[in-house]
């Protein structure tokens, strides 16, 4: 070999082995890393939701980690997270209220996985950002929504539920399986959504036969999973959040779909009431009968307490204190406190004026409309439309549901809210210096 062509492959070689370790290489391998790292603790926290239990500390805080070096490493990569500004508002609001808390121990102690836990919005942005991340995470979420309905299933056949072998409660025709309460099951109705955009942008790139069959084979057992725990349950909430849920894309691309749905969706409760089916009747005159709804009487209580501590509330995942301190002056006021104590005011609006005051409402509320900003500029760009709207449903359930139950001390209910949320301010995908991180889709 000639010299000159030994000089010419030894600068080579140093050239491929420069751009190699190129800072955009780099970059995206971190990228890649903290991928990886978001969609393993993301889809991890949602598999543990069939089983109804508390986050445990040996389990929460390696997933905590998990997430919390993703959204490091995607920083390091260059990730441009949307939203963190009202996310970082609503953090200070909420320490803030504790430290301001007539009950500040007790916000203090229950305060610290829920707002570890935020740490989910940018995470899910991460996961929102890839195609193969989102598969994933439409998998787990149809393996999550399935594993409920099959749980309360074999409660209600078999005696005992599937997960945790929970016997079936004597005299109740509403179940829960291996959940708390059968209101416990509303994740199904802001999971389904984001599965089933998953699984119909999976039917639109899949051109095989056999790889179409395994779609419809998993939306099947994602249908069954929402009908067996809509109907098993008898949540009035999960079934509101699932038909906003189906309304809200039907208003983007078919509006006289949407009016028919709803009709159906009236004709259905209707004759359900009429035929005294199950006790669609009971449900339906106890939601008639406002009268005797506890929630009016827990609402009332919270919204008196709001008004003692307008600004910051009473601090965080307080109301059960809140609601035995109010026992004394129900004769005064003319409410009749729930028996047995009530852990949280089943209404997050509600809540947040309660234990977190204006202040806290107002930057929550800083959250959501940056969510919806997501929706609407991935809706313009024309990106990953299914997607897009399964997000846009997924929020919308989720907001439904909010106004009547849920509660931000529930772990698995910070666990829903942060994912949906981010996956929503995400929707646009997130971006890598100036170009987007995935390619527009569909």
């Amino acid at each position: 070999m000639r010299r000159g062509d030994s000089v010419e492959s030894e600068s080579r070689c140093v050239g491929d082995r420069s751009e190699g370790a190129s800072p955009r290489t780099v970059a995206a391998r971190v990228g890649s890393l903290a991928t990886l790292l978001a969609t393993a603790g993301v889809c991890a926290f949602i598999l543990v939701l069939p089983f109804g239990r508390p986050l445990q500390p040996f389990f929460a805080w390696p997933l905590v980690a998990l997430v919390a070096a993703a959204v490091l490493c995607a920083r390091v990569a260059g990730f441009r997270f949307h939203g963190l500004i009202p996310l970082g508002l609503f953090g200070l609001a909420s320490f803030a209220a504790v430290w301001l808390s007539p009950f500040r121990e007790i916000a203090a102690s229950r305060i610290g996985t829920g707002a570890l836990l935020m740490l989910l919005h940018p995470a899910a942005q991460i996961v929102g950002a890839s195609p193969m991340a989102r598969v994933a995470l439409g998998a787990c979420a149809a393996v999550a929504v399935t594993l409920t309905g099959l749980d309360i299933l074999a409660q209600r056949v078999a005696g005992a539920s599937l997960l945790s072998g929970t016997p079936r409660p004597a005299g109740q025709w509403r179940l829960s399986g291996s959940l708390p309460n059968p209101n416990e099951a509303a994740f199904v109705a802001v999971l389904a959504p984001l599965a089933l955009a998953v699984w119909i942008g999976v039917w639109r790139n899949t051109p095989t036969r056999a790889a179409r069959m395994a779609v419809v084979l998993a939306m099947a057992c994602l249908a069954f999973g929402v009908v067996a725990t809509t109907l098993l349950t008898g949540g009035r909430a999960i079934f509101g959040g699932l038909l906003l849920a189906a309304l809200v894309p039907l208003v983007a691309i078919r509006p006289r779909w949407a009016f028919g749905l709803a009709c159906a969706a009236a004709v259905a409760v209707a004759l359900a009431w009429f035929a005294d089916l199950g006790a669609v009747r009971a449900r339906i005159d106890d939601t008639i009968r406002l009268g005797d709804e506890p929630r009016l009487r827990t609402w009332s209580i919270a919204l008196s307490a709001f008004l003692d501590h307008p600004w910051l509330g009473n601090g965080p995942c307080v109301f059960f204190e809140i609601n035995e301190a109010s026992r004394p002056l129900a004769a005064t006021r003319g409410w009749e406190t729930p028996v047995g104590g009530m852990p949280w005011a089943h209404s997050i609006p509600i809540e947040l004026l309660c234990e977190r005051g204006i202040l806290g409402l107002v930057a929550a509320i800083g959250v959501v409309a940056s969510a919806a900003r997501g929706i609407a500029r991935a809706w313009r760009e024309g990106i990953g439309r299914p997607w897009t709207l399964g997000t846009a449903a997924g929020l919308a359930s989720l907001l439904a549901m909010s106004l009547v139950d849920l509660s931000f001390l529930k772990d698995w209910c910070s666990v829903v809210i942060w994912i949906t949320l981010g996956c929503a301010v995400g929707a646009a995908g997130a971006v890598v210096g100036d170009r987007p991180a995935s390619p527009p889709e569909g």
